[in-house]
């Protein structure tokens, strides 16, 4: 019985197909690897850079110059406000009504220039939105109360509720968040 013999330096054709395609498979696997870190990579990027999402935060990242009119503006109305006697102070419904008025006046100037929006960025529109609609419809409730105050009804304000929150939280917050802490509601009632 011969046996065959084959010479250890011989590779037969089926072994060298292996050898290829482990080949191939095993490159296959590292530059999906490679993709597979460069997308991780791109999207943590992109997370701390912001990019695609949209501005729920309510944080303004693209209105420098309506953020310094807004702190501009607000400030210089929380001055006036501040330079009312106390409406808590009044006596009557009615005196609370007049300081209370005259409070709103300046709360109303201040709003109707900031509802302009002059230099609101794109991407913070809806935000700058969603805040000025929010301090309207708390200025309306606020020129509701006065009214009542006015006929001499001695009723406790009721503030809109934003949320299941009072509106001013809401108001407030924003504010703090964009670095206009003089806009946030004021604590005059």
């Amino acid at each position: 019985m011969a046996q065959d013999v084959v010479p250890t330096n011989v590779v037969s054709h089926q072994e060298t197909e292996l050898d290829t395609s482990r080949d191939l498979g095993s490159k296959a696997v590292a530059v999906f690897g490679l993709i597979t870190v460069f997308a991780v990579a791109l999207l943590w990027i992109a997370a701390f850079r912001g990019w695609g999402q949209s501005n729920a935060s309510g944080k303004l990242r693209d209105s420098d110059r309506w953020l310094q009119t807004a702190t501009t503006r607000c400030t210089q109305t929380l001055d006036q406000v501040r330079s009312l006697r106390p409406a808590s102070a009044e006596s009557s419904p009615e005196s609370r009504a007049a300081t209370l008025g005259q409070a709103n006046g300046f709360l109303q100037a201040q709003l109707n220039e900031l509802e302009r929006r002059e230099g609101v960025g794109e991407g913070d529109r809806a935000a700058v939105d969603l805040w000025l609609a929010d301090w309207r419809n708390y200025l309306d409730s606020r020129i509701a109360y006065t009214a009542e105050l006015a006929t001499g009804q001695d009723t406790q304000f009721a503030e809109p509720v934003v949320e299941g929150k009072p509106s001013s939280i809401s108001i407030s917050a924003f504010a703090l968040l964009n670095g206009i802490s003089s806009c946030a509601s004021p604590t005059d009632l």
